[in-house]
C-alpha cells in the first residue's frame, strides 16, 4: 500500500470535473505549474499547493490537509470564473477515492482574493480550502 498523496488527489479529481475541465483542456497541477507549460502562460490553469494542515483532530479517522487553490487566465475574469468553477466542485466533493488517497470531503477557508504572480504578471484568483482525507493510502 503507497502513502496517500492528497494533492494528486485533488488534481485528479478536479481534471475530471466537467466544468473545470472545459476551461483548463488538462491544465490541472499540483506543486507548480511545469516549464514546458509556463512559457505558454497566462492562459486558464489551476494550481494547488499544499498550505499546512490542521492534522489529525483527537482519534478521529480524518486528516485535514489545507491546500492552497490558485487559478490563472489571461484575463482577471477568466480566472475568476475558472474559480468559481473549482470552487463549486470542492463544495461537491464527496467520499471518493482518487489516486492513492481517499477524499472525504473540502471546505473553504479564505478567499476568492484576486491574485498577481509578481514575477510573470499572470492574473490569477487565489482560494484556500482544507480537505479531509486519511492518512491511510489505498492502491
Amino acid at each position: 500500500m503507497s502513502l496517500p498523496d492528497p494533492i494528486a488527489a485533488l488534481v485528479e479529481y478536479l481534471a475530471a470535473d466537467a466544468v473545470v475541465a472545459a476551461l483548463v483542456t488538462g491544465r490541472v497541477y499540483g506543486e507548480s505549474i511545469p516549464r514546458d507549460q509556463a512559457s505558454a502562460m497566462p492562459r486558464a490553469a489551476v494550481l494547488l499547493t499544499p498550505a499546512g494542515g490542521s492534522g489529525l483532530r483527537s482519534f478521529s479517522k480524518f486528516f485535514y490537509q489545507v491546500v492552497d487553490v490558485r487559478t490563472y487566465g489571461a484575463t482577471a475574469i477568466e480566472a475568476e470564473q475558472l474559480q468559481l468553477a473549482c470552487l463549486d466542485a470542492l463544495r461537491g466533493l464527496e467520499r471518493s477515492v482518487h489516486q492513492t488517497a481517499v477524499l472525504y470531503r473540502a471546505a473553504m477557508q479564505s478567499g476568492v482574493f484576486p491574485l498577481l504572480d509578481t514575477e510573470a504578471g499572470w492574473p490569477g484568483r487565489f482560494s484556500t480550502w482544507e480537505v479531509a482525507t486519511t492518512l491511510t493510502g489505498v492502491s
